[in-house]
């Protein structure tokens, strides 16, 4: 709880700035929409994605964070609310509509058609994506993180793959497509023994965290291999630079915290 009101705190720091920047009032409202749907205010997230489609209804980011929002919100009904995702895909429809070239509504588009059962949709949108920003290394980020929640993981495992390995090719060091593949690799069954494929997923982890040295889930990842390796030293001195890129705190505080990703790492370790 402390940590996310830092966030929040920074984020709204971010906000104040933006007011200063003298944007367009929509797309002051859409960055603060954005920052809204980023710390789960869903209802202010709709609120302010209205006032901006209230004063320019043609205004393709809007559309397409009102549906993420949207997306949000019935992911979390369960049942899953399959007229709100119509909905969302609406929005999404309507932004193509208004900017043809506009990734992000491609991207979410094939987001809710997976929700929906509509996986060519999903492929032709992703496609589509990709034609629009073929040289981008976080095109193939963002396609790989939507075939991920592909109901039927099988189904697009191949493609998960070449896209990493896509973003890999254009940025060798890019930190995204390095920690995705070293989620897979642990995922994976090792051809060579047990311990291979905590060596191989801490390679690339080792690059995502010189790339970004604050990427926390690298970190905890990277503590799972010192585990899955029997690296106690190793283990510590991740765990050390985890906590060193957290508020400071009262040491019984930070003491709670150590012991609590120690359990999250053995806990992931149990399912590698």
């Amino acid at each position: 709880n402390d940590l996310f009101r830092q966030e929040r705190i920074r984020a709204e720091k971010d906000i104040e700035i933006l007011k200063t920047l003298r944007l367009k009032p929509v797309k002051a409202l859409v960055a603060e929409a954005r920052f809204a749907y980023v710390f789960e205010e869903w209802a202010r997230g709709l609120q302010l994605a209205d006032q901006a489609l209230r004063e320019n209804p043609a205004f393709a980011d809007t559309l397409v964070v009102r549906a993420s929002i949207k997306r949000e919100l019935a992911m979390r009904q369960m049942p899953i609310d399959k007229p709100r995702l119509v909905e969302a895909l609406a929005d999404c429809d309507a932004a193509i509509n208004y900017e043809v070239n506009n990734a992000e509504a491609y991207r979410v588009r094939a987001e809710l058609a997976l929700a929906l059962g509509r996986y060519e949709d999903a492929v032709r949108d992703l496609a589509e994506m990709e034609s629009i920003a073929p040289d981008e290394p976080q095109t193939y980020n963002d396609k790989a993180m939507v075939l991920e929640q592909d109901p039927v993981a099988s189904r697009s495992a191949d493609e998960i793959g070449r896209v990493i390995q896509r973003a890999l090719d254009l940025d060798p060091q890019n930190a995204t497509a390095r920690f995705r593949r070293a989620a897979r690799t642990l995922d994976s069954v090792s051809r060579d023994g047990p311990k291979e494929k905590f060596r191989r997923a801490r390679a690339d982890l080792d690059v995502a965290l010189r790339s970004d040295p604050a990427f926390t889930m690298a970190r905890v990842y990277r503590m799972v291999c010192d585990l899955g390796l029997d690296d106690d030293v190793a283990l510590e001195e991740d765990l050390d630079a985890f906590l060193r890129t957290l508020p400071p705190g009262e040491p019984q505080q930070m003491e709670r915290v150590r012991n609590g990703v120690k359990g999250l790492v053995h806990f992931l370790r149990q399912s590698s």
